[in-house]
């Protein structure tokens, strides 16, 4: 069977077309359209020019996913919509003119498909995970199999752009105020103090578009070609990278066009979220993972 989805995010709008085959599913197709719906949203609120845009990419998704037969279509919206105040209206909007139906994942629905994503097939006993999107960002831990805790946080990498930062690289005193109020955020969350010591692990697995971002970027600086998928830095490293760029002031901006052009202004925020979530669980390596939300959700909502 031929699978359509459409993963409504913060930072990105992105169509993923699946073949599933007895329990096994192939990508045929990955597009994306980096939206930036966060930076709609005035006063709690999906402005209209937000709205009309995401009815544009909606609308040729939802023909592509037509022209590519899928037989089922669905879409799911994170923290790009399920905080806003007139969510109600937008989804009825995009009813109305695309005939999606849009499910809003609530932030542990999202932590559950992340570790999903992350451990099938492949047994991954234990560990802790987390998924830094655009608008929000989740964590959680796992044992014996079983997801054991999770949170989301506010705390995406456009969201603290928007927050702290003014320009395109970050300053030294707003990446010091992001992470003050990054520690306000995690010493609300019980579980994540030392969990990778407590787990007895110096992992943190990252998944979605920062951690890729992330590893496509060290790749460059060192010239490396590992496969994403497994690709591994240390919280060292993370520190280098974002004092490398800022040292670089506009040779960094230069090359991060050249490098991330569409996560120009959210890499830098994204390095110093990642660092701080891994410092946080006691985790001394990342691994980043191409599997996330989107994979968990296929293999929770399909045959698989």
């Amino acid at each position: 069977m031929r699978y359509g989805m459409i993963d409504l995010g913060s930072n990105t709008v992105r169509f993923v077309a699946y073949e599933i085959h007895k329990k096994q599913y192939l990508q045929l197709v990955n597009e994306k359209e980096f939206l930036g719906i966060i930076s709609f949203i005035e006063k709690g609120m999906l402005i209209q020019e937000g709205v009309d845009r995401l009815l544009e990419v909606l609308e040729k998704m939802a023909k592509l996913s037509e022209l590519l037969r899928c037989k089922q279509l669905h879409c799911f919206a994170t923290a790009s919509l399920r905080n806003i105040g007139n969510a109600g209206e937008v989804l009825a909007s995009i009813r109305e003119k695309t005939g999606i139906e849009v499910e809003l994942m609530s932030g542990e629905q999202e932590a559950e498909c992340d570790f999903l994503g992350l451990t099938y097939p492949k047994k991954i006993e234990k560990g802790v995970g987390c998924d830094i999107g655009g608008g929000s960002a989740q964590i959680f831990s796992f044992k014996e199999g079983q997801l054991q805790n999770s949170t989301s946080l506010p705390i995406g990498c456009l969201k603290m752009y928007n927050r702290f930062v003014s320009g395109v690289l970050m300053t030294q005193e707003e990446q010091q105020a992001m992470e003050l109020a990054l520690e306000q955020y995690f010493v609300q969350v019980p579980f994540l103090k030392n969990v990778a010591k407590k787990l007895d692990t110096k992992l943190l697995y990252a998944m979605g578009g920062t951690a890729r971002a992330c590893a496509k970027l060290h790749r460059h600086m060192i010239g490396s070609q590992e496969p994403i998928e497994g690709y591994r830095l240390s919280v060292k490293e993370l520190d280098i990278m974002n004092s490398t760029l800022r040292n670089m002031k506009m040779n960094g901006v230069h090359f991060l066009n050249r490098v991330l052009p569409e996560r120009t202004h959210t890499i830098m925020p994204g390095l110093i979220v990642l660092k701080a979530i891994a410092q946080y669980c006691a985790a001394k390596e990342i691994v980043v993972s191409k599997r996330g939300v989107r994979d968990g959700y296929l293999i929770k909502n399909t045959v698989l």
